[in-house]
Formats: C-alpha cells, structure tokens, sequence
C-alpha cells in the first residue's frame, strides 16, 4: 500500500509538471515574453527594471526544472508501467489521472467510506471521470466566481456534481491583462489554471470524510470556453449546499455535537496530513459545503503548508498574544498551523454550535471545551477524543427531555 501511495504522489508531481510543458512547448518563446525596458513609451524606473530581471533569472531557473521534469518523467513512466499489469497512456493524453485506494486515517476513528457510489455512474475513488465523461456533463448555473475560478453546477446522469475551471473573466486573469505583463488572453488564462490545478493535486492527497471528493479530472489545453467540451481543464468535485449558520444553530444539541466531532476530527487531520502541518488561511464558513449532513471543506486553493513565521522578539503569535510555542531554528513556529485552525474554527463553529441553547446536563462541560480551546490548553486530537465520548453518550445514555429527530430531518 505504501509503495502504491509513494507512485502516486510522484505520479501526481509529473502530471502538473506535464501539464505546465503541454501547455508551453508549441509557444515556449511567447509564453516567457517578458516587458521591455521600454515599454509603452515609458522608460521603466530601477524597481520595475530590478523586478524584470528577478523575473528573467526565475524564468531561466524553471525552464532547467521543466527540462529536467520532462526527463524525470519518462524514467517514471518507465518504472510505473507494470504497476496494475498494462502499460500507462502518456501523460498528457485526453485521459484522466487515476486516484489512490482511500488513504489510511488517523482521525480518531473516523469512518472512512473505500468506495465512492455516485449512483448511476457507479465509480469508486480509484475510477475518476476523465475527459470524455467530463464532455458529457450538462452545465445548469454557475454558483460562483472566485479569484482564479468559476463554480458551476452540473449534471450526469441524473447526479449533480460541481464544475469548477478557469475562465477570463475571473479577477486573476483580468489583473494579469490590465497589467500588460501578457498580451494574450490564454498566456494570463494559464496562470489561473495553475490554481485550479492545484487544487486538484491537492484534493488528490487530502482524502478525509470531512474534505471535498475529487471525483473528476480533464487536462486538455491552455484554452478558455463557455463550452464544458472545449475547456482546457475542468475539476469536478462532491456537489453541497452553502453552510447556513442560523439552520445549524438551531439543531438539537446532539447532532450539533456530532458535527462539531466530524470538524475537530478534520483539524486533527489536517495537523498531520500527508502535506504536514496544513492551514486554512481563509477559514470562512463559506469555504465549506453541507454533504451527506456533514460540514465539508470545499475550497483548498488557499491551504498553505508553511508554519508562520516567529516575530522580532524569537516569539510565536496568534491574534497579537504569545502562544508559548517554542521558534525553531528555521525562525518558524512548528505547530502554530494547527493551533490557528482550532482556533478559527472555534470562532466560526465551535463557539456559535457548542456555546449556546446548551442541554443543562452539559453546560459544564461545553464551558470547559470552550475555555481550553481559547487558552491552547486542548490540541484537536484531544478535541476530537473528547467531543467522541460525549457524542457516544449522548447516542446510547442520555435521556433528554426532547429526544433528537431522526437524521433525515434537514
């Protein structure tokens, strides 16, 4: 298993290095064009001309890395030829990568589904949809418009699914028009793609119940197009609704407790993930989605794996305080990432789930929870272990006044 997983990462390097020489090789000269140092008539100051030649010199360096990825990935190809019995198609082809069995957890005993059933389609994680599905997919309404992306709404075979791709008229790709650094509308448009991309590669390693599903992949071209069929690359992914706070809130106070255990089993999770230590940089609640009565993390672009920093004074910092995480040697605050998330998803759901309307039975406990995770005194591994037992009881001892309605009530 561990052998299969090691081939997939690497697999997975490869394919975004495959996309990125795909995408250059027949416009490698316009693709690098950098500005002039006379440019539009305006002779450039010595920031803008220092600023040109930093871009020079990390364009020169990532052309040797390409060379030398596109080397790499041949012998690669060569030795995971024989992994399932028959050869690989190159990367590159109008196919889709494939995904991994599900990746073991250590969530606390999180129940991890092996198989992804999505009715008709009838394909599990090791089986994503690759371009010719992806063709097939009707688009009903676009959901939004992010930074580097538009989500839309989609349909195959009677099952919704989200659609999410680059497209120019998403900020990014504007930004990059407006400031001349391109002339053309697909040079800017691949920088976006780049986002989304990476997204993917990142959906492809982060597998827990509480995170999205990748469940469709197509790397064609560099071209934009409000044709599904025509799209240089499309992600597809699990479909949810927006999280609604006030709907939430107003649960019973067992089923606010299970879902607040699914939550703290994803920060556990995502403090020892296969990436490190990850962070979400901008925990919203509209970064997640409602599936399958659970809270899921649907937007990954933003996740960073890089610890803070530590300030002037060796200190490491969160919200102005010092959080008495000992700097390391690399002037970083190992463990700050994890303590970030629990503290953010205390103010955007513990707190508002946990805190309020609390059985008399368990407002003692909700209390304590609330002040350790503020204080730092609780990590989520103990979080999770403890929101575990208490949902445990709640199931099969507590007696409350008003039971809880089956779980088919919203």
């Amino acid at each position: 298993m561990r052998i299969k997983q090691n081939h997939w990462l690497l697999l997975s390097v490869v394919t975004l290095v495959s996309f990125i020489l795909f995408i250059r090789a027949t416009r490698r000269a316009e693709t690098f064009d950098i500005p002039n140092i006379e440019e539009h008539g305006r002779v450039l100051n010595k920031a803008e001309q220092a600023k040109v030649r930093h871009l020079e010199a990390m364009v020169d360096d990532l052309q040797k890395q390409l060379w030398d990825a596109q080397r790499y990935e041949k012998q690669l190809i060569d030795q995971l030829k024989n992994i399932n019995g028959k050869p690989l198609l190159p990367l590159g082809e109008d196919v889709a990568p494939q995904l991994p069995k599900q990746l073991d957890n250590q969530d606390n005993g999180a129940k991890q589904q092996q198989d992804f059933d999505l009715n008709a389609i009838n394909f599990n994680v090791s089986e994503m949809l690759g371009c010719q599905d992806i063709n097939k997919i009707r688009i009903l309404k676009t959901l939004g418009k992010g930074f580097s992306k538009i989500v839309q709404e989609g349909q195959l075979n009677g099952v919704s699914v989200a659609v999410k791709s680059a497209g120019i008229e998403v900020k990014d790709v504007q930004d990059c028009l407006k400031s001349g650094m391109y002339k053309k509308e697909e040079d800017c448009y691949v920088l976006a793609s780049y986002k989304v991309l990476k997204e993917a590669m990142m959906l492809k390693q982060l597998r827990h119940p509480n995170i999205v599903r990748l469940t469709g992949l197509c790397l064609r071209s560099e071209r934009s197009s409000p044709h599904i069929q025509e799209r240089g690359m499309t992600v597809v992914v699990e479909l949810g609704e927006p999280v609604q706070m006030q709907d939430l809130a107003s649960l019973h106070y067992q089923e606010r407790v299970r879902l607040c255990l699914g939550l703290a089993q994803l920060m556990f999770y995502l403090a020892e993930s296969p990436l490190g230590s990850v962070a979400i940089e901008d925990f919203r609640d509209e970064q997640f989605v409602m599936i399958d009565k659970q809270i899921k993390l649907s937007d990954v672009d933003d996740l960073s794996s890089s610890e803070p920093e530590c300030n002037s004074k060796m200190q490491c910092v969160l919200n102005n305080v010092n959080v008495n995480i000992k700097c390391a040697s690399n002037m970083k605050c190992p463990g700050l990432n994890a303590r970030r998330n629990l503290y953010n998803a205390y103010l955007v759901f513990f707190q508002p789930l946990l805190g309020f309307e609390v059985p008399p039975d368990f407002v003692e406990k909700a209390q304590d929870i609330m002040k350790r995770i503020q204080s730092g005194t609780i990590d989520a591994e103990e979080l999770a272990q403890e929101l575990g037992t208490l949902h445990t009881y709640m199931v099969e001892e507590w007696k409350p006044e008003t039971p809880p309605p089956p779980m088919g009530y919203y």
